[in-house]
Parts: C-alpha cells; structure tokens; sequence
C-alpha cells in the first residue's frame, strides 16, 4: 500500500529530519510512528501526501511512484487528519465533512447520504449536528468531524497526525476507543502519529519506534512490550530492557481500591461535573456500598442537551464486567479482552464495590513485573493491551 525506500529529507541548513527510511505499510493495517520530538515521523507522515517532498528515494503507493502523480488528486484520495481539525469555520458540518466528495464531483443526494452515514457512524443526529458550525461544538465534537471528513470520500489510505493531542484526558479516550472501533468495522490502511507510548499501545496493529529519523524498532505491540530492541527502546516504553520475573498475582494486588462513584439519586449535572474534575468518562453507581451500575458520559449527553432534569438511576447501564478480589489477574485479563471494555469491576460475595482493573493497570503490572517466560498471565495481558492474538 505505501513503500518508503531509502528515504531522506535534509531540511536548509543541514538538518536531517529523516535519514534513509525504508519501511512498508500493508493494505488494512493500523501503523503508529511514534517518538520524541523531532524523530521524523510527522516529516515521513506528510511526505506521503507531499505536504513535504523528500529529498532522495522514493515514496510509493500502490506500487506508483507518489512524485509522479498529479499532487491534488493524490491528496483527494488520501483521508488526512491533523491536531488543530481544520475545520472552515464558515461552513457548516454538513458541508465540511461533504468537502472532498463534492471536490471529486459526487452528486448532491450522495453526498448528503454520505454524511448522514457518517455522523450516524459516531452518535451525532444528522439533523441535531448537520446544519451546525464549528464554533458550535465542543472540541471533542470537532475532532470527531475533521475524522469524518477524512472518511467522507472513501479513501484507502488515512494519515492522522497527532490528532487528539490537543484534547482533555477523557475525550482523548473515549476518541481513542471511537476510531479503533472505526477501524475494526472499516478495515482502512491508517498511518497514525504520536509521542504518546499509550495511545500507540491502544491503537496500533504495529508500531514504528523513531529516533534521529531513522526507524528504532519496528514491531507488533506484543513484540515491543516483550522484546524492546534496546536501552532508548526500553527507557520510552517505562521499564528496564531486562524483564524481571513476575509472580502469580490475583485481581486485589492490582485493583484500583478507590474508583470514582455516584450514588443513584444524584442528578445527571453532578455527574458530569464529577467525571469532568476526576478526568473519567465513567462514574461507577453505588448505594449504601453496594454496585449498581455504571454511568456513561455519552449516555449523559441526550439528556443534557435537552436540558431534562433526571438522576443517575434513570440512565444507569449494568456492569460489563465483574469478579471478585481473589481472582487470577490473568482471568480478569482475559475478561478485559473478551468484553471489549476499559475496565473491571471487582466486588465482593455481598455485592460489594472494592475496586476496578483497568487496561491501563494490566500494561503497567506487564511494564514492570514482567516474565521472562510467556505465562499465561502475561499473554492475556498482552492481549488485553491489544498486542496478541491477531
């Protein structure tokens, strides 16, 4: 699908930004470059669409050489997302996201369809959000229309450039967990930039380590967690390059013993103020200590955008998934994975709330207490990071 061989780019003034880059990205695949500052992956990312031109070797895209296509239409047929949105704030969402199938000559009532689709695709009522501006949406909101426009035309190939940097912690997450479900369903071949080591693990089929312009370690999540190339790989994923032995560990050596709650009775606007002071996109619903449920920063938003007055208990969804404190860590791992959710409940015989496992915590007890050997308890781990089982 893309090809760099050898591959540089010299800025003026003798910076190399990118030095003899050779790497392939397959049909289908969801690729993060990821690195430090200055390491070369957003100059390789907009040499694809020639934002930037290299200056030696050649950059293919089904097997063309991407210098000798004509540059508008190269980058028509290439989806292409960047951290400030870029939005035109004078026209409407509608019309954003209906940009470029309207540039390749689509007629009017598909491109209406398109976005109708589209805006469906990701919650947003075409007729609540369609005819709205920019300025009129949160940046969440934002972030996710530039990600549809980027989709409108049907592209093959989606590059994405640090695209929720910029955002709050929890609508980072929760866009985060929108595109891979995106990506599961549509199948795209998407090039994804970031320096954030947890966001490449989330997302990634494969990641691309960078330093100096040049290509570090280039493996599978699984592979990078298991066997980092070296001392500077090691250092950016948090943990020495010599892996330390684990011992069995079950649910209550790891549980978060202090997740954040919200009794049933409580009105909708608390619990978004709650959500938004803790940076969670969920609240776990507990009366007199015992679980009753979760609630969900999506499922508030319906309610509050119609200024309706309702308590917690009224948008409360069952808990996905729950165990009990002396669980196998590598069982609630397994959970995580088969459930497709961020996080398990633990509680005990009577019901009662003691804790929560999150995706995150599983990475960190793999970063940092991990087997020489392949455990059972650190495969599941390393699928619930999203890294095996392909």
């Amino acid at each position: 699908m893309v090809k760099f061989e050898q591959v540089s780019k010299v800025f003026a003034g003798g910076t190399v930004a990118v030095d003899n880059l050779n790497l392939t990205i397959e049909k289908g695949q969801f690729v993060v470059l990821v690195g430090p500052s200055g390491c070369g992956k957003t100059t390789s990312l907009k040499m694809i669409n020639r934002l930037i031109e290299p200056t030696s070797g050649e950059i293919y895209i089904h097997d063309q050489k991407a210098r000798s296509l004509n540059v508008v239409e190269l980058r028509r047929n290439i989806g292409y997302v960047i951290q400030t949105v870029g939005l035109l704030p004078h026209l409407t969402v509608a019309a954003n996201i209906a940009l470029v199938p309207q540039l390749k000559g689509w007629p009017r009532a598909k491109c209406q369809e398109r976005v109708e689709e589209l805006l469906q695709m990701v919650g947003m009522d075409p007729a609540v959000y369609g005819d709205r501006y920019p300025a009129q949406l949160s940046g969440g909101q934002q972030q996710r229309i530039g990600v549809l426009r980027a989709l409108a035309a049907d592209p093959e190939l989606i590059l994405m450039d640090e695209p929720f940097g910029a955002l709050d912690p929890i609508t980072r997450e929760q866009l985060q967990l929108e595109l891979k479900r995106l990506q599961e369903q549509l199948k795209k071949t998407i090039i994804f930039v970031t320096h954030d080591m947890n966001e490449a693990l989330m997302l990634a089929d494969r990641i691309v380590i960078m330093k100096n312009g040049s290509v570090v370690q280039d493996a599978t999540p699984e592979g990078i967690l298991r066997h980092p190339a070296n001392d500077f790989v090691a250092s950016f994923i948090g943990r020495s390059a010599q892996p330390q032995a684990v011992e069995e560990l079950e649910v209550k050596d790891v549980m978060n013993t202090a997740p954040v709650t919200i009794e049933p009775e409580r009105g909708l606007g608390e619990a978004l103020a709650r959500m938004q002071q803790q940076r969670v996109d969920s609240l776990l619903v507990v009366k007199d200590g015992v679980l009753k449920g979760t609630v969900r920063a999506r499922d508030l938003y319906p309610y509050l955008l119609r200024n309706e007055i309702a308590s917690v208990s009224e948008v409360l969804s069952l808990v996905p998934v729950a165990v009990k404190p002396d669980t196998p860590l590598s069982v609630a791992a397994a959970k995580l994975m088969d459930k497709n959710t961020n996080l398990v409940v633990v509680v005990d015989d009577h019901g009662e709330l003691k804790g929560v496992v999150t995706r995150a915590s599983l990475v960190g007890v793999l970063l940092e207490n991990q087997k020489s050997s392949q455990t059972t308890v650190e495969n599941h781990v390393l699928k619930a990071a999203g890294g095996a089982g392909k």
